[in-house]
């Protein structure tokens, strides 16, 4: 098998056949399984109880991972975009081989037993491993490459809600901040209900008493519908043209 072959083995991107190949599957079972597990982590019956065990299958699973890493930053020089480089180190650089990163790292740093902040951040980056999932799946990177191609529109979209949101709690605090102290009597109390309306979610638990305030509360309600569908309608677009392309 030629290097070109095996890396048409090893890169979902780069394989001819359909689906993916065995040794892709392999990795997609293994990642699902370590997610899984650190999930299982989480519960208290493990971390009191004795669970050498567990430890022993993560620390095993992060010893393959940086195998699979390794093997895809040797074969990536087969790859268009790091052609002719025998190991670049650009490919370190791009989103998924974070992502692979992320899979094994934390796990081989916390071999020490040490107990701080920075190794609670460590703990929760583990869970890479669920998006570690998308590399498998080409719809995934279908959405993934939407959400890029489409990321200036979307920071505009998202600039956009952002003033509509401060807009609509300055309204609600001027309005209904003397009839309701305690849910309207500052900017930052009259946010929470200017999200919960924005976002369309609408706990009932705060809501303006006056005339005025319901009026206004009625109009940010029905335009709040525009600010969710806007980013909606780019990602739609976007994905059209990749299903195009």
């Amino acid at each position: 098998m030629t290097k070109k072959e095996f890396a048409q083995f090893i890169h979902p991107e780069l394989y001819q056949g359909p689906g993916l190949s065995l040794f892709n599957r392999v990795f997609l079972f293994l990642t699902l399984f370590a997610a899984i597990i650190v999930v299982i982590e989480t519960e208290v019956a493990f971390q009191k109880a004795d669970a050498s065990w567990l430890s022993n299958i993560e620390l095993i699973l992060a010893f393959i991972f940086a195998g699979e890493f390794l093997v895809r930053w040797f074969t990536c020089s087969e790859m268009a975009q790091y052609k002719n480089k025998i190991l670049s180190w650009n490919y370190l650089l791009s989103p998924w081989v974070i992502i692979d990163l992320l899979a094994f790292l934390p796990t081989l740093i916390l071999l020490t037993p040490t107990d701080t902040v920075a190794v609670r951040i460590l703990r929760l980056l583990k869970f890479a491993r669920f998006i570690k999932l998308g590399r498998y799946s080409k719809s995934l990177n279908k959405i993934f490459s939407a959400f890029y191609s489409k990321r200036f529109e979307l920071a505009v979209s998202v600039f956009i809600s952002f003033i509509f949101l401060m807009t609509s709690a300055i309204a609600l605090y001027m309005i209904e901040g003397q009839a309701q102290p305690e849910a309207f009597g500052s900017i930052p109390r009259a946010l929470w209900w200017s999200v919960i309306t924005l976002t369309t979610v609408g706990y009932g638990d705060v809501y303006p008493i006056t005339v005025l305030g319901k009026v206004v509360a009625g109009f940010i309600a029905y335009i709040a519908i525009g600010s969710i569908a806007l980013p909606a309608g780019i990602l739609a677009s976007a994905l059209m043209v990749n299903k195009n392309n």
